[in-house]
């Protein structure tokens, strides 16, 4: 027998004693003579006080696991920092995944569910860092989360590459740029001759523009400055140039003549 077969046995025996107490109340009743029978609210009231007086032992021996209250678990995920991980409440307590860096004065766990079991009672999560990964996901499931990002750097956060183009297009590159408002961006081609220039706003938000040349795969630079022209960030940016394949020309002719001779010198030099 285990400790996990025992509410079943205790609550078997305590029926069981309910049943036998009900059979020798019931069988005193009837052989009892009339005169020293008790009353029927009486033997209602003993039938209906057993059964609980059974549930009340039943609660007594094994008393109901209460959720406990284990304050806020803060948990320190990839990219977490230690200005965030100081920023919590005396009453939090701190575990750090496997993920994050190190952090002073906290408790180390292979997965979230193996700290949700060691602090049973946790009701309320504050993720700090990159978020959780998929394999503690299931384990935060009905809980409260709050999730506190990291503080994005200053510099491009976001960047859209152009598309595939053609030699002779235009193209553009586009983006976001973090805490360097009132700065320039600019694009440089693979010589460093600049292409483009544009001031960013509040949003950060630029739109950079030029024209491909000869075919190939070329690398422009993205160069970020702050306000006073100091260099912030230098993010490389792949510029594929696809030449379309040259037209084919099929001309129909009775016979050989200066026409066709001249015609077929200009779809030659076209590169037709």
């Amino acid at each position: 027998m285990s400790l996990a077969d025992l509410p079943l046995i205790l609550a078997v025996v305590l029926t069981l004693a309910v049943l036998l107490a009900w059979v020798r109340l019931l069988l005193w009743q009837r052989a009892a003579p009339p005169a020293q029978r008790s009353r029927l609210w009486r033997i209602a009231t003993l039938l209906t006080l057993q059964p609980l007086c059974a549930a009340l032992l039943y609660f007594t021996v094994l008393p109901p696991m209460l959720p406990g209250e284990a304050g806020t678990m803060v948990v320190a995920t990839a990219g977490a920092s230690e200005a965030q991980a100081r920023d919590i409440d005396a009453a939090d307590r701190m575990v750090v995944l496997p993920e994050a860096g190190e952090i002073v004065d906290s408790e180390r766990v292979p997965d979230l569910a193996t700290a949700l079991r060691r602090h049973p009672g946790t009701r309320r999560l504050r993720v700090i860092g990159a978020g959780l990964e998929a394999r503690d996901r299931d384990a935060a499931r009905g809980l409260s989360i709050v999730f506190a990002p990291p503080q994005l750097p200053a510099g491009v956060v976001r960047l859209d590459p152009p598309a595939r183009v053609a030699p002779g297009s235009a193209f553009q590159v586009g983006g976001r740029v973090h805490a360097v408002e009132g700065g320039t961006v600019e694009l440089l081609d693979p010589a460093g001759q600049r292409v483009d220039k544009l001031k960013l706003g509040k949003d950060g938000e630029f739109v950079l523009r030029g024209s491909a040349r000869d075919a190939g795969l070329a690398t422009l630079t993205l160069r970020v400055r702050d306000a006073k022209q100091n260099g912030i960030e230098d993010v490389q940016v792949p510029l594929w140039t696809a030449a379309d394949p040259a037209p084919r020309v099929l001309i129909l002719a009775g016979a050989p003549g200066a026409e066709l001779k001249f015609l077929r010198r200009w779809a030659t030099d076209a590169g037709l």
